[in-house]
C-alpha cells in the first residue's frame, strides 16, 4: 500500500532532536552493534520458533542451544513450533548463531476438556487447562429474555436512561436492557441502554457466530462455525483481538496457543497471542505480539492500561464539532467508537508523562527535558478532549474517561527501566502516532476533524523528538546501558502489533479513521526506515559523547 505522507522526512525530523544533522545516513543497527546500509538487521532467525533472533536478548546471549519445547521467546532458545502434521520445526541462521530445533505443540492440544454449561445447558463450546477455549458444535443457546426485573444505574438510580426493562428493547431480536459500561462501547456507556443479542448463528450473519452467555449469547467474530469446519488436528479456538477475543481455525504457522505462553517482548512489556493476518478479516497465523496504541501507551507490569469509557464531563473540548449531516447511524457509531478509542488512549498518555516527569528527575535530567515533559502533559489533555468532543458528537452522548488505576505505576524507576519504557513509549509509539495522524490529515475532510489531527500530529512529533533526547541522554550518562537500548529497538523492529480488521471506507477516512492496512504499512515503514534509522545515529552520537566527557 501506498502512503500518502512521505515518511522519509520524519528521519531527519528526530535525527536533529539530537544533533545528527543533515539525516540519517542510510544505516540501521544490529544488537550486536555493527550498522549496515539498509534496514535493521538481527542475529540468528529462528525458523522453527517465533521469529526472535538468537543474538543478544535482555536475558542474556543466545547459544543456539536446543529447544527443548518450553516457554516462548526464552532467550536463546529453539522456541516452540506449532504444527498441524506434528513435525518439530528446525532452527536456522541470518547473519548469527543458528538457532536449536524447534519443540513440538499440536494445536488441539486441549488437557481435561470441560464443556461450558450455561444454567445447566450444554452451548458446545470446551474450555481446556491451558486457557484455551474451544466451539466443538454448534449449539442454540438458552434465552432468559425477557427478564422482569428493572435496569437501573448503580451509581445513581435517578439517570435517565434509554430503557428500564427488556421489553423496552424491540428494534431487532433478543433484545435487553443493561447497565454495560464496556470500554469500547460507545452506543450506551454508564447508563442503562438496549442491547441485542443471540440464541444462534443465524442471529448473528456472516463471519460471527452466537457464543452462549447468562442471559442470552453474543456475536463474536469467528471464520469457523465449529471443529469440524477447521479439518483434522485443528480446533475452532480463541485467540486475542487487543480489545475483545475472536474465534478461528488454528494454523500450521501458529507459534502460540493462549496469552499464557507470550512472556515478554522485553522486561517490561507483555506479549499476547493473537492473529497475525488480521487485514483481509480472516484467521492467520497466531503470533505472540503486542496490541496497537494511539500516542504515548501507559505501560504498567508490562501492559498498556486504560481508563473505561464513562459520561464523564470536562472531557469534552468545546469548539470541536464536526458536520454530521452526510452521516447514516452506521458509520456515527463506527466513528465514534474509533474516536473514544483514540480519546482513552490520549487520556492514557497524559498518566504516561506525569511518569515520565519523575523518571526525568529520578535519572537527574536537564531541566529542558522536564519542561518538554510538562508541556506533553498539556498537549496529551488537549488531545484526549479534543478526541472525546467528536466520539461525544458522533454518538450523540457525551463520551469521557472513568477513572484510571495507577497501582504499580512507580514500582520500577531504575535507569534501565526508564530506558526501556523510554524507547517504547516515546520513540517508537510517539513516532508511529505523529506520522498516523499525519496520514489521517491527507484524507480528512471535516474541518473540526483536520485541526484536531493537524494539532496532534504536530505535538506527537515534538513528543517522539523528546523521547529521543531522553534516550541519548540516558546513554551517555550511563553508555553501560546501549546494549539494552540495542535489543530493546531489534526486539520491537522484529515483531508487528496485530490490529482489529477494519475496512478503510471514504465516509471513515473524510473524519479521520484509517483502516487496518494502511495503519500495518505505517508502522512497518516507520520501524524501517525512520526508527532503525536513527536508533542507528543515536548510539553513534551517544557513544561519541560519551568518549569526549
Amino acid at each position: 500500500m501506498r502512503l500518502r505522507v512521505s515518511v522519509e522526512v520524519w528521519c531527519t525530523t528526530f535525527a536533529a532532536a539530537f544533533g545528527l544533522l543533515p539525516g540519517c545516513g542510510g544505516q540501521s543497527f544490529s544488537p550486536s552493534g555493527a550498522t549496515t546500509g539498509g534496514a535493521a538487521t538481527g542475529g540468528a532467525t529462528n525458523t522453527g520458533g517465533v521469529g526472535h533472533s538468537g543474538g543478544a536478548k535482555m536475558g542474556g546471549t543466545s547459544t543456539g542451544g536446543t529447544s527443548t519445547g518450553g516457554t516462548l521467546n526464552a532467550g536463546g532458545s529453539g522456541g516452540q513450533v506449532i504444527t498441524i502434521t506434528g513435525g518439530g520445526g528446525t532452527g536456522g541462521s541470518s547473519g548469527g548463531p543458528a538457532g536449536g530445533s524447534g519443540g513440538e505443540v499440536t494445536t488441539n492440544v486441549c488437557s481435561n476438556s470441560q464443556p461450558i454449561l450455561v444454567n445447566g445447558s450444554d452451548t458446545g463450546f470446551i474450555s481446556c487447562d491451558n486457557g484455551l477455549k474451544h466451539r466443538a458444535r454448534a449449539v442454540s443457546c438458552v434465552s432468559k429474555l425477557p427478564r422482569d426485573a428493572a435496569c437501573t444505574d448503580p451509581n445513581d438510580p435517578s439517570t435517565v436512561s434509554q430503557c428500564s426493562h427488556d421489553s423496552d428493547c424491540t428494534a431487532a431480536p433478543n433484545g435487553y436492557c443493561s447497565f454495560e459500561p464496556d470500554t469500547w462501547q460507545v452506543a450506551a456507556p454508564r447508563a442503562c441502554g438496549c442491547h441485542y443479542g443471540c440464541v444462534s448463528d443465524a442471529d448473528c450473519g456472516e463471519g460471527n457466530i452466537c457464543e452462549c452467555g447468562d442471559s442470552v449469547g453474543q456475536c463474536v467474530q469467528s471464520n469457523c462455525k465449529d471443529d469440524a469446519a477447521c479439518g483434522a488436528n485443528s480446533l475452532c479456538a480463541t485467540y486475542d483481538t487487543c480489545f475483545s477475543h475472536a474465534y478461528g481455525c488454528q494454523a500450521s504457522g501458529d507459534t502460540c496457543l493462549t496469552d499464557a505462553q507470550c512472556g515478554l517482548l522485553v522486561e517490561g512489556l507483555n506479549q499476547r497471542c493473537v492473529s497475525q493476518s488480521p487485514i483481509d478479516g480472516t484467521t492467520g497465523s497466531r503470533q505472540c505480539s503486542r496490541c496497537p496504541v494511539i500516542g504515548r501507551p501507559f505501560l504498567v507490569l508490562g501492559t498498556e492500561r486504560l481508563a473505561p469509557l464513562s459520561n464523564s464531563t470536562g472531557w469534552q473540548s468545546s469548539d470541536t464539532s464536526p458536520d454530521l449531516s452526510t452521516l447514516d447511524a452506521a458509520t456515527r457509531f463506527e466513528l465514534a467508537e474509533a474516536w473514544a478509542k483514540n480519546g482513552l488512549m490520549e487520556h492514557a498518555s497524559i498518566a504516561a508523562f506525569a511518569r515520565f516527569s519523575l523518571q526525568l528527575m529520578a535519572i537527574g535530567a536537564p531541566a529542558e527535558l522536564l519542561a518538554q515533559s510538562q508541556s506533553a502533559m498539556a498537549d496529551e489533555t488537549r488531545h484526549a478532549k479534543d478526541c472525546f468532543a467528536l466520539a461525544s458528537a458522533f454518538a450523540g452522548t457525551r463520551l469521557g474517561p472513568g477513572p484510571l488505576a495507577i497501582e504499580h505505576s512507580l514500582d520500577d524507576i531504575t535507569p534501565e527501566q526508564i530506558l526501556i519504557t523510554t524507547i517504547l513509549e516515546g520513540c517508537i509509539g510517539e513516532t508511529v502516532a505523529a506520522v498516523e495522524a499525519e496520514e489521517a490529515l491527507c484524507f480528512a475532510a471535516d474541518p473540526a476533524v483536520r485541526r484536531v489531527l493537524q494539532q496532534i500530529a504536530t505535538d506527537e512529533s515534538k513528543h517522539a523528538a523528546l523521547a529521543w533526547q531522553t534516550v541519548r541522554f540516558l546513554l551517555v550518562e550511563h553508555p553501560q546501558l546501549t546494549s539494552i537500548a540495542r535489543n530493546v529497538f531489534a526486539e520491537a523492529a522484529r515483531e508487528m502489533p496485530s490490529l482489529q480488521a477494519k475496512d478503510e471506507t471514504s465516509a471513515l477516512l473524510a473524519f479521520g479513521v484509517l483502516g487496518s492496512e494502511r495503519r500495518w504499512e505505517i508502522r512497518r515503514q516507520v520501524m524501517t526506515s525512520v526508527v532503525a534509522r536513527c536508533a542507528a545515529g543515536l548510539f553513534e552520537a551517544a557513544n561519541m559523547e560519551s568518549r569526549a566527557s
